[in-house]
């Protein structure tokens, strides 16, 4: 069993952002991933972060969860800007511009479609089906409507890539994150069913979730299906090697969401209420990892995986060893500190090859879980933070800086010092999650100055 080193880019002292796209302030109409995002870009680097971590950035499913996508490679349109039709204002070389223009536009579009083939068809032929799951028959306006979404991706990732090339002039990478699973109704399993675990009527043997934790009394019952390992392995892993390849074309690295699911998953049967009356099955991660790995290899890439694993939850010696068998960094939580006394979510106990968060999107901001916790605990709190009332919000985040993993990651929300009432989402909740926005110039040269003194103090500066 070979072991493989940490990637270099988890091995420098660096601070980054947390901000989902669809949190930028602007008009989501007119699309955030133009200006905005190029803006906010501007304002990392001002204020010296050499990171900004995203949600996953395809279609949104039920209730606007991006971790419930109708597909697993898609962008979503709307951040373009370019749902529905043509691109947004700022889309230059559009199809009616003249000439060389227009042949350079169709030489790019072309090329898209050669580089995004696994998955590009298959995207567009599930947006134009018809209303029960079956194939649209062909027609014109059929023809049309699958030329549009095929339009609509390659105006995401043009923007996308304006995105990537602004960010590495300002010295700034782009932390994505992968769901473990997909969708019942997505594009992957209309078009790969052999992939899934599903019975006769297409309908899942099990669904995904997990047992039950601090989030909930009986588990969270996600219902996605689970896949049918013995055909990816057939197949030497070949959707996933796709999937992480994507991926990497959009981001300097990939946070693994549900981490333990490469080793082992909770699966539930598919008629259940909930989540308590579940089994573990072991999941093929290490194979997965290793076929990366090499394929990585023959592309040239540095030694290493590019990936960071979200091994929060039901952390057993198996999840830990795949992950420090890959040298992957797993995630340290400031909130979940003072839980058990000497915690491994104190700043100075983290390990190097860590990433340290403040909060998740999962979690309540720092100001909020501050509010809401029992007197005696926050004033354990205090005394940790080693300040005033006050000042608590800001002294936590100064000692996570100063702390011991190579990355620490900070929501905006706490950087703005908000309250319960910006939290992203609540776990095992349907209602009023992944609407916070930012407001316009809340990321403002004040803050900038101030959080670069910060980094500066903690030698998170890039070089």
């Amino acid at each position: 069993m070979s072991s493989h080193p940490p990637h270099p880019l988890f091995q420098q002292r660096r601070a980054g952002v947390l901000l989902p796209l669809r949190s930028l302030p602007g008009d989501p109409a007119a699309g955030l991933l133009g200006d905005p995002a190029l803006r906010f870009l501007d304002w990392l680097a001002d204020a010296g972060f050499g990171w900004w971590q995203m949600l996953p950035v395809g279609p949104t499913g039920p209730g606007g969860s991006p971790y419930s996508s109708p597909s697993a490679f898609a962008g979503d349109p709307v951040l373009a800007g370019a749902a529905g039709g043509g691109g947004p204002a700022n889309e230059t070389g559009g199809a009616s511009g003249g000439g060389e223009a227009a042949d350079a536009r169709a030489a790019e579009l072309e090329a898209f479609r050669e580089q995004e083939k696994f998955w590009l068809k298959n995207w567009a032929d599930f947006r134009t089906r018809n209303a029960d799951g079956s194939a649209a028959e062909e027609g014109d306006d059929q023809q049309a409507r699958h030329h549009q979404v095929i339009e609509e991706q390659f105006c995401f990732d043009r923007q996308w890539q304006r995105l990537r090339q602004h960010a590495a002039d300002r010295g700034v990478r782009l932390l994505g994150d992968l769901p473990l699973f997909v969708e019942l109704d997505s594009a992957d399993v209309a078009a790969h069913p052999e992939l899934f675990r599903l019975g006769h009527n297409g309908q899942p043997e099990v669904v995904t979730g997990v047992p039950p934790d601090a989030f909930s009394a009986t588990g969270q019952l996600w219902g996605h299906p689970h896949y049918r390992w013995e055909i990816h392995r057939a197949l030497d892993f070949h959707w996933w090697l796709e999937r992480f390849a994507r991926q990497l074309r959009l981001f300097d690295a990939v946070r693994i969401d549900h981490f333990i699911g490469f080793q082992n998953a909770w699966e539930v049967p598919s008629k259940a209420n909930n989540a308590a009356n579940g089994r573990w099955r072991l999941a093929p991660g290490g194979e997965i990892f290793e076929a990366l790995a090499r394929q990585l290899r023959e592309l040239g890439q540095p030694e290493g995986l590019p990936l960071l694993a979200e091994d929060l939850g039901e952390v057993t010696l198996p999840v830990q060893q795949l992950r420090d068998r890959f040298g992957l960094p797993g995630m340290r939580i400031l909130q979940h500190a003072f839980d058990e006394e000497d915690s491994p979510n104190l700043p100075e106990n983290c390990p190097p090859v860590s990433v340290a968060y403040s909060g998740t999107h999962d979690n309540d901001s720092l100001n909020g879980w501050l509010t809401h916790m029992e007197a005696r605990q926050r004033a354990l709190v205090l005394r940790y933070a080693g300040g005033s009332y006050g000042t608590m919000v800001r002294d936590l985040l100064r000692k996570l800086l100063g702390g011991g993993s190579n990355l620490v990651v900070l929501p905006m929300q706490d950087l703005l010092g908000l309250g319960t009432e910006a939290r992203t989402n609540t776990p095992a909740t349907t209602e009023g999650n992944w609407q916070w926005r930012m407001e316009e110039q809340a990321a403002n040269k004040k803050l900038a100055t101030r959080l670069r003194g910060w980094l500066e103090e903690a030698g998170r500066l890039p070089g």
